[in-house]
């Protein structure tokens, strides 16, 4: 993409997990994946969600992305 600049960003942190991943920045990106007039910093896994949800919404995902309901697997900060 010409709005998107791909390599390895060591010292950037993800908008979306904000490092949860533990995988380093890999793209930046202006485009269709983010709001109008934004610019993101994504990781692997993050970019891959981007573009699934705008595939299956035709729009932007929010910047950040907002965070996944709680399950067993993902449970609130506060442990309940």
């Amino acid at each position: 993409m010409a709005d998107t600049l791909r390599g390895d960003y060591p010292d950037a942190v993800c908008n979306d997990c904000k490092g949860a991943s533990k995988e380093m920045v890999g793209f930046i990106h202006w485009g269709p994946l983010v709001p109008a007039g934004e610019r993101g910093k994504f990781c692997g896994p993050c970019w891959i969600t981007r573009q699934q949800y705008y595939r299956t919404h035709g729009k932007a995902m929010p910047l950040p992305a907002p965070a996944p309901p709680p399950t067993t697997a993902n449970p609130p900060p506060d442990g309940h």
